[in-house]
């Protein structure tokens, strides 16, 4: 018996959309271990803050004007000075050439679709002195999706994909039996694995008088992610070596082409290449009050970034995405069956 059945089964939920209930995620017949290239942390910002302290001072971090404001915030918390480049921008070499001192670039895997950048140019161009990271926090297993070389990493949130109670996996070149050895003594985040793994349990009860508690519990847990360096869980490193990488990404690149087949012209959909989806991202005008409609109608939809760390004259198509973006569920316990109804749900939202 798979050991990790007795946590559920995945099933439709009476909702679209909100916390990743306990059980909904492909397992494989025998767990896999990490690469041994890989360091597993409790979020993505502890895995950053560890790889800076590990790399030594940077003077300068370039980074998307359209990304998670939690990224700048502990960047310049650390004392970075800050270069922000405009999503999808074909400009990152020349910001990186424009910048004087050690270097660090955070390249995104957009809302985990393949890094609009390429990767290898920008690690010549900050040097052997520079880093490269390649932000794909929306992906459950960008850890085994990007090569990585002397001076590049990965850094992937299997915690926000998965039914995890926590987990973020930086992959680095090599890594040494030292460096593993004093990730292994750090403490982890208990109060924030608690409180996330009560809210994905009560999601996996399927009951609506359940979703205002297990808001509140993942509010909670949000809240209480630490911005030190901070290791996964016991708990949260087994049942990540359960997961099952290819069913993962299957499972969402078919809901994905379901829903986006469904909603056809109905609405404007942000189309990327590669990777393995989070969402499927569509652009709105008079965001909040599509929101309210699609909540109304149990969609629980996401405005993705709308305080992201933009000025709207230099950075146009950050400031676009973080005023119209909305994120529509695609994840792995749905079914296409779902997206189907998802879609019929959102057009109604749609043509009000």
């Amino acid at each position: 018996m798979n050991p990790l059945a007795r946590f559920g089964s995945a099933t439709t939920a009476p909702a679209f959309g909100g916390e990743l209930p306990l059980g909904c995620d492909p397992l494989l017949a025998e767990p896999s271990p990490l690469p041994e290239s890989c360091l597993a942390f409790s979020h993505g910002r502890a895995a950053l803050r560890w790889l800076c302290e590990r790399s030594g001072r940077f003077d300068c971090a370039v980074i998307s004007a359209y990304t998670c404001p939690t990224v700048p915030a502990l960047l310049e918390k650390i004392g970075l000075r800050l270069r922000l480049v405009d999503v999808f921008s074909a400009d990152w070499e020349q910001a990186v050439g424009s910048e004087k001192g050690r270097l660090l670039v955070v390249a995104p895997a957009f809302l985990g679709h393949e890094p609009a950048v390429d990767v290898s140019r920008l690690a010549a161009a900050v040097g052997e002195s520079g880093l490269v990271v390649i932000d794909a926090a929306q992906t459950a297993f960008g850890h085994l999706s990007f090569e990585t070389a002397e001076n590049t990493a990965v850094i992937s949130g299997p915690r926000k994909c998965a039914s995890l109670g926590d987990g973020a996996i930086l992959r680095m070149h090599r890594v040494s039996e030292e460096e593993r050895a004093r990730v292994k003594r750090l403490p982890w985040a208990i109060e924030a694995v608690a409180a996330k793994l009560a809210a994905r349990s009560l999601m996996a009860c399927r009951s609506p008088e359940n979703e205002p508690d297990a808001l509140a519990f993942t509010a909670r847990a949000e809240a209480a992610w630490p911005d030190a360096p901070h290791r996964v869980s016991d708990s949260g490193l087994w049942r990540l070596s359960w997961l099952d990488p290819k069913a993962h990404a299957d499972a969402r690149w078919r809901n994905w082409k379901a829903l986006e087949q469904a909603l056809g012209d109905h609405v404007e959909i942000l189309r990327l290449p590669g990777g393995t989806p989070f969402n499927l991202s569509i652009l709105v005008e008079d965001r909040a009050a599509v929101l309210a409609r699609l909540h109304a109608a149990r969609v629980f939809a996401t405005a993705l970034w709308p305080n992201a760390r933009r000025r709207h004259d230099l950075h146009p198509r950050a400031e676009d995405l973080a005023r119209r973006l909305v994120g529509l569920p695609i994840d792995q316990r749905y079914t296409e069956a779902d997206m189907l109804e998802l879609a019929k749900r959102v057009r109604r939202c749609m043509r009000r």
